[in-house]
């Protein structure tokens, strides 16, 4: 647009200190009145120029303004109590690939999100990057470490050039102390992280994940509203995968079209969806007296937690599917594998055993991906990322093939000559590849699988396992909630 003599332009960036967001051209001879950064903080106490810095505010403060009247979480804020708001909050723009919160570090500024979008990450055991989240416009966050004085759980990085809102500690403390109902929802916001990590320790399923999983859980469970009535889960279907905490309202369930219960607050249900894909054992659907809010997490999002920790994933399968857990699930799980290990001893050497877990520990390292944008807004070269994985690759590959490929090696496993020929062809040139141990994999497998694990299904030690681990039993009693 063209402006107008005696229209001004400039004051929010000298007030925030924010990147131009428009260029501004002149057109023929023009003639500029300008105050710099320097100049105008050194005059902050001239009374001379008392009025200017009023209006230079005020115009910096009604553009924040006019960003924060778009944010859901702020919409019981009155006309007036905005102007304040404007003063209160600093905006920042923040280009792409910047860090806004270090995992581990501990926070001192509240957030809210205006333009763009961000990133939630972690990294896992081996020190990949793992993606949990990405947060839209309207996302707050920050509010944890503020009001509980704990370290960040997550690094959260921009994806593309973005506008944020933020308060640093004073400001936060004055402002939900100002505006207490918005103090209280980010109050509650806090405790449903609690409840989370708590609900968490209650369930069988959950009952050895960490500390830092359960708060890396509750990060990744989003809150959703469902209207009154509104069914859920239904009996025998199959969507969604989600596991879900109630947090306020309530659901009925019903089997066989028969109602058995009402859960509220606090109660969950759909734990079994997270690593099973068994239709759904019920009908869930919200009280027809009120509607129901809900944190819920995919089995998608779920797995992409544990990508690096598949022993977790395997434990809370052998709970929930018990007798019918795979073979697989029981070679994952290192109590599992010693139990399957012992009633297997008298028909092949344990090497069997070890050589299918070493692979699919090499395996595992090519399963871990993060997207390339992820990893250009982190600032990170995927070629470093690449050769890291080439270099776990490479030293995995020799290990294997010196402990139970090589003729030399005293725990040798006994595998097909094709199958042995094409390894070694590979080892010697130095092909190396994720995929290069599969065929042998599944050959030692169906080893193990014919016949054997069907009878150790049956056996005292699958017993015993099971009591070890303690196998959760989804017909569980009316005072608990239902697998589904």
């Amino acid at each position: 647009r063209h402006m107008k003599k005696g229209e001004y332009f400039g004051e929010f960036g000298l007030v925030h200190g924010t990147p131009r967001s428009v260029s501004v051209d002149s057109v023929g001879n023009t003639v500029l009145l300008f105050l710099d950064k320097a100049t105008y903080k050194g005059s902050q106490n001239d009374s001379s120029m008392k009025q200017l810095h009023k209006w230079v505010e005020a115009s910096a403060s009604s553009i924040v303004v006019s960003g924060l009247k778009e944010i859901p979480f702020l919409s019981s804020v009155t006309k007036e109590d905005f102007s304040v708001l404007g003063r209160l909050f600093k905006c920042e723009v923040v280009p792409k690939g910047s860090v806004i919160v270090q995992e581990g570090e501990v926070g001192g500024r509240f957030y809210i999100l205006s333009r763009g979008s961000l990133v939630v990450t972690t990294r896992d055991d081996l020190g990949l990057f793992v993606e949990l989240t990405r947060l839209q416009p309207g996302a707050t966050f920050g509010e944890v470490s503020l009001l509980r004085d704990e370290t960040r759980n997550a690094t959260i990085t921009t994806l593309e050039d973005s506008v944020l809102f933020s308060l640093g500690r004073s400001e936060f403390e004055y402002f939900i102390s100002w505006q207490p109902t918005l103090g209280e929802k980010l109050e509650q916001r806090v405790n449903e992280h609690r409840v989370v990590s708590e609900i968490a320790e209650k369930i069988p399923v959950f009952a050895n994940m960490s500390k830092r999983k359960q708060h890396l859980l509750a990060e990744v469970c989003k809150m959703e509203r469902h209207p009154k009535g509104q069914i859920i889960l239904k009996e025998g279907g199959s969507t969604p995968r989600k596991f879900f905490i109630i947090s306020r309202g309530s659901v009925d369930i019903e089997i066989d079209h028969q109602f058995v219960r009402t859960l509220g607050p606090g109660s969950y249900f759909g734990e079994v969806s997270l690593v099973s894909e068994s239709p759904h054992s019920a009908t869930v659907t919200v009280s027809k007296d009120e509607e129901a809010w809900m944190l819920e997490c995919t089995q998608q999002e779920f797995k992409q937690l544990f990508v690096g920790e598949p022993a977790v994933l395997a434990e809370i399968s052998l709970r929930v599917l018990g007798s019918k857990a795979t073979l697989e699930d029981i070679l994952r799980h290192h109590t599992g594998r010693r139990y399957f290990s012992k009633f297997v001893e008298k028909e092949y050497a344990n090497e069997n055993i070890d050589f299918w877990v070493a692979v699919e520990k090499l395996e595992s390292i090519s399963r871990r991906r993060v997207r390339k944008s992820i990893l250009g807004a982190l600032s990170v070269d995927p070629s470093t990322v690449k050769s890291k994985k080439n270099t776990m690759l490479e030293e995995g590959a020799k290990e294997i093939w010196d402990t139970f490929i090589d003729p030399a090696s005293p725990t040798q496993v006994n595998l097909s000559s094709e199958i042995y020929t094409k390894i070694k062809q590979k080892v010697d040139a130095k092909n190396y590849d994720f995929k290069m141990f599969h065929d042998a994999k599944k050959e030692i497998f169906g080893l193990m699988s014919k016949d054997s694990f069907s009878r150790f299904c049956s056996s005292k030690e699958y017993r015993e396992l099971m009591n070890k681990i303690g196998v959760y039993e989804q017909k569980r009693q009316v005072s608990n909630s239902p697998s589904e």
